[in-house]
């Protein structure tokens, strides 16, 4: 497997409509939190991308399989600074296309996207939250090195688990 992360970019968001485009809102809340509203559209994904937002504090990043064939944009994940504490960043709003799942593209572009927060962007600590009825996820995760560090209700219904990764340096 011959993954890479960059800088997501405006040619990219069709990508993203077309592995939403036969979903609900359900799906949407499960990728997204609150941070978008059903149905998905372009202004909304192009409004949380540079210029348009502030770059340091949200990075949002392209998965690419890379091979013979050239690259092709597999996922999505999103490196958010607010509200956390200093050289902290949650991961947001990660995606791995439905046609690439299962096949171990998740874990792998976890580690590429930990080790270019930890290594290129000074980050000592990453977090996510993942809805605990995701199981497939949790694990995802685990293999990728991070652990449960709490676990609560949102929006007055459902169980999340919020997950750390500490850098080892």
């Amino acid at each position: 497997m011959n993954l890479s992360i960059s800088p997501l970019h405006t040619d990219d968001i069709y990508d993203i409509l077309n592995w939403n485009a036969d979903t609900g809102p359900e799906f949407l809340t499960q990728w997204a939190g609150n941070g978008y509203i059903y149905p998905l559209t372009y202004e909304q994904l192009a409004k949380r991308l540079p210029p348009n937002t502030d770059s340091e504090k949200c990075r949002i990043f392209k998965i690419l399989l890379n091979n013979d064939r050239g690259e092709k944009i597999i996922g999505t994940a999103e490196l958010n600074t607010h509200a956390m504490p200093k050289r902290t960043a949650m991961i947001c709003r990660y995606l791995i296309a439905p046609a690439y799942q299962n096949q171990g593209y998740g874990c792998l572009s976890l580690i590429l996207l930990s080790n270019l927060a930890f290594r290129d962007l000074g980050f000592k600590s990453l977090r996510l939250k993942v809805f605990a009825y995701n199981t497939r996820a949790t694990r995802c995760y685990e293999k990728a090195g991070f652990s449960i560090i709490d676990t609560r209700q949102w929006n007055d219904s459902l169980i999340i688990h919020e997950m750390e990764l500490n850098s080892k340096k």
